[in-house]
């Protein structure tokens, strides 16, 4: 029996600057002509954005919808007259029964809890528990192959999370202590990244540059 997947798409913008999230403010959704499986938002900076992080940008998120596959692709344009420094990274939430049933299969080059300093390979099963005494288990993982993948084997869902390798170096996994979901994430940086060198993006004046992935659940 083939499954039926439903979609919502709940939006909360925010930017890493610095150690945290913040924030950015209202988003503008528009349906795309004559595409009734697909959507566009865009944000530019505001009062806020331009406190947290004095740049001037333009992000249009567009998602498309095939069947039990969800595309994601986020085009980030430097609208300003300096370099543009960035990182960008997603944070998908999926239901789960219980993070004991979920398994992961995962090729990733390191694996940790912390990205400061060398980062220890990653075992041949990456694996997300919980630890006493923390509100949260994570996962942060380099040189992370296409498609991530993780199961439940109470509930039977599978899901994938594809993206394209050049862009996208890095993964997170992250899961809040009682709480009934698992993160799979797709990054090319850490938070705080945009005030280290060497560790974010840039674009010129002018440029501009996308990020495309897709989860499938089934």
């Amino acid at each position: 029996m083939a499954m039926s997947v439903t979609w919502t798409l709940r939006v909360a913008a925010s930017l890493v600057c610095g150690a945290a999230c913040g924030t950015l403010g209202d988003v503008t959704a528009a349906a795309m002509e004559g595409a009734s499986a697909a959507v566009e938002l865009t944000l530019t900076p505001n009062g806020l954005t331009k406190f947290v992080y004095p740049f001037d940008f333009k992000l249009t998120m567009r998602y498309t919808l095939d069947g039990n596959r969800a595309g994601l692709a986020l085009t980030v344009q430097n609208t300003g007259d300096k370099v543009l420094p960035y990182s960008v990274g997603f944070h998908p939430y999926f239901a789960a029964s219980k993070l004991d049933n979920v398994s992961f299969a995962i090729d990733a080059a390191t694996c940790s809890e912390n990205a400061k300093g060398e980062q220890p390979a990653a075992p041949e099963t990456i694996t997300l528990t919980r630890k006493p005494g923390s509100a949260d288990s994570i996962r942060l993982l380099t040189g992370v192959k296409s498609p991530m993948r993780l199961e439940d084997i109470v509930s039977g869902h599978k899901v994938e999370v594809a993206f394209d390798e050049p862009n996208f170096g890095n993964g997170v996994l992250w899961q809040q202590d009682a709480e009934s979901f698992v993160c799979m994430e797709p990054w090319n940086g850490w938070a705080n990244s945009v005030n280290e060198p060497g560790r974010h993006e840039e674009l010129n004046p002018g440029e501009s540059k996308t990020f495309a992935w897709s989860i499938a659940i089934d």
